[in-house]
């Protein structure tokens, strides 16, 4: 599978920007439609693959209201920037750049401190409040039996 000019102009630009090796990279780089997008990559997809990929995903979208081919060009454009990604040599790249270490310099994403912000008693009640039997502030709900 080779890349498209607009598509290996795009890849360079982000190695350009040193983001691929930090593992950080914008999505909007990678947006790519159709006629963009890797060289032999799969056709737009049909209105059959999209339900076929639904199903496998348990999403429900037949009988929804909206607009099909805008679904299927936007799943096609997410089709299109992971076969980019697959494209992309990494063998030049050490382990240690890809997963930069969470210390808030260059390539790390910043951390926040975990600390509860919401919830608390009320909201406990208002979670459990419809809730068909509950016991110690929590949800009951029946055994699932597992066949080995």
């Amino acid at each position: 599978m080779s890349l498209g000019p607009r598509a290996r102009g795009i890849l360079m630009r982000i190695k350009s920007k040193d983001k691929i090796s930090q593992s950080r990279w914008s999505v909007h780089d990678l947006r790519l439609l159709h006629e963009d997008a890797v060289e032999g990559a799969a056709e737009p997809l049909s209105d059959e693959e999209l339900l076929r990929l639904a199903k496998l995903a348990h999403l429900d979208i037949e009988g929804g209201n909206f607009d099909r081919t805008a679904l299927r060009r936007d799943v096609g454009a997410i089709m299109n920037c992971m076969a980019l990604l697959q494209t992309t040599d990494l063998h030049d790249v050490s382990k240690q750049d890809m997963y930069a270490p969470a210390t808030g310099g260059k390539g790390s994403a910043r951390l926040r401190e975990d600390v509860v912000t919401e919830g608390g008693p009320k909201m406990q009640a208002q979670v459990l409040e419809n809730a068909q039997e509950t016991a110690h502030g929590q949800f009951v709900v029946p055994l699932v039996n597992r066949k080995s």
